[in-house]
């Protein structure tokens, strides 16, 4: 047996145990069931929506806490078995909640399973977006291995378990706007506009923007700009004003209440540099913290755009648009932890292309990088490492689980990636220019 087939026999099954545990959760321990995130918090938006309750889904403008809220209230009559300690509230756009509304119609397991099979779909379309580009198209096996290999990436089974949006929300229009990013860059720019479902993902689509505006090329960004009008526009008139400025005021009440830690806020599960630097500090630090820990990401996002612009510039040694555009993403994963300031270990399945450029993709395009392409192989299969391990910690012995030694980790990830790359260009180019001399 070789050892690609050996590999593959062995994804398979591990994405096979996966499921079967998951469906396992779904039907056989409903307690677990009821404090799933998905049930909590996007069955209960999504009959909200489905019943026109839209007064429901925010808490008041006078309100200090989510606990007792009528999203909360809502949420405990839909599910029985939850505990009276458990607190439900949704902190997403008004809009997004018609997408739950048809799942809502159904039995809870029910809703839930069907939930995640919407989020494997959107992992399988987003391996095919990645692994497809202008000359080549991924054949079938290709992208159901990379799929189930996503499985083994623990953020993304995390996510598909919990029921959490990442894969949907995230994961799907960021590989979607990046595979039609040099065919269709306005397209692209308003696929990526999607990425305001969830915000803190738009970081990723900012770098491969500026990949572009270094290259003379605007259409991307003129999409995703039009298209973030658009969603705002849509949210603040279809359901009116007043909804719309509750959801602004919820997301002021849900900074305050998951700065402290106690609120019940699962430190744990915070892996963001900013989120995990603040929950070690007291509450009444917060505010002097915020500037210098927010400073020092912005930092990190500058250093990380300044080096994407380097690469893109036509100056670059490197002239190939689609290795731009590989780097410029696989850059932006390893920067979305440290320059977002909210973002829990779950969000991470969104980092997925990255891994599927670097180990999954037939395209011959990385292979010309020749030792960069080897160096963040090793770099992102390290992280994977850590990724595994903390995960593991947080299910077996949660004292161990550490965000601030995690992002340290990352941090350096990020780092070594940035050094590479611009070890890699200034090589390049000193070897053009002895070639030329």
């Amino acid at each position: 047996m070789t050892l690609n087939k050996l590999l593959a026999q062995t994804i398979v099954f591990w994405a096979l145990l996966v499921l079967i545990i998951m469906y396992a959760i779904d039907f056989k321990l409903p307690d677990s069931l009821a404090i799933s995130d998905y049930l909590m918090t996007f069955h209960t938006a999504g009959y909200i929506a489905a019943h026109g309750k839209w007064q429901f889904l925010y808490p008041a403008i006078t309100a200090t806490t989510f606990h007792g809220a009528p999203f909360d209230q809502i949420s405990h009559q839909l599910l029985p078995r939850m505990p009276a300690w458990s607190v439900s509230e949704y902190m997403y756009m008004p809009l997004s909640a018609f997408i739950f509304a048809p799942y809502s119609t159904l039995k809870p397991e029910l809703s839930l399973l069907c939930w995640q099979i919407t989020s494997l779909l959107a992992i399988a379309a987003a391996a095919y977006f990645v692994l497809s580009d202008g000359k080549n198209t991924a054949g079938k096996s290709s992208v159901f291995l990379t799929a189930a290999a996503t499985l083994s990436f623990l953020p993304a089974t995390l996510t598909l378990w919990i029921g959490q949006v990442g894969l949907v929300f995230g994961l799907l229009p960021l590989a979607a706007g990046f595979h039609l990013l040099h065919r269709l860059p306005l397209p692209a720019g308003l696929i990526f506009a999607l990425l305001f479902l969830k915000p803190q993902m738009l970081v990723l689509a900012v770098f491969l923007i500026v990949c572009e505006l270094a290259q003379k090329r605007a259409q991307t960004l003129i999409g995703m700009t039009l298209g973030v009008i658009a969603l705002a526009h849509a949210n603040a008139t279809v359901l009116g004003p007043q909804i719309f400025q509750d959801w602004l005021n919820c997301l002021k009440l849900s900074d305050k209440i998951f700065s402290d830690p106690a609120n019940g806020v699962a430190v744990h599960l915070a892996t963001s540099l900013p989120r995990a630097v603040l929950l070690t500090q007291p509450v009444e630090a917060h505010a002097t913290l915020k500037p210098i820990v927010y400073s020092i990401a912005l930092l990190f996002m500058t250093v990380g755009l300044a080096v994407v612009a380097m690469l893109s510039h036509k100056s670059s040694p490197i002239k190939d648009a689609a290795i731009k555009a590989n780097l410029s993403l696989i850059l932006a994963c390893l920067a979305l932890p440290l320059v977002v300031p909210h973002l829990f270990i779950y969000d991470l399945c969104v980092i997925a292309p990255a891994f599927y450029l670097l180990f999954a993709s037939h395209s011959e395009s990385m292979k010309t990088l020749g030792n960069l392409a080897v160096q963040l192989r090793k770099i992102f299969a390290c992280y994977w490492v850590c990724i595994t391990v903390y995960c593991v910690c947080m299910v077996t012995n949660i004292a161990l689980a550490k965000p601030l030694i995690l992002v340290a980790a990352m941090t350096i990830f990020y780092i070594l990636a940035l050094i590479a790359v611009v070890k890699y260009l200034l090589d390049r180019k000193k070897i053009e220019s002895e070639a030329t001399s």
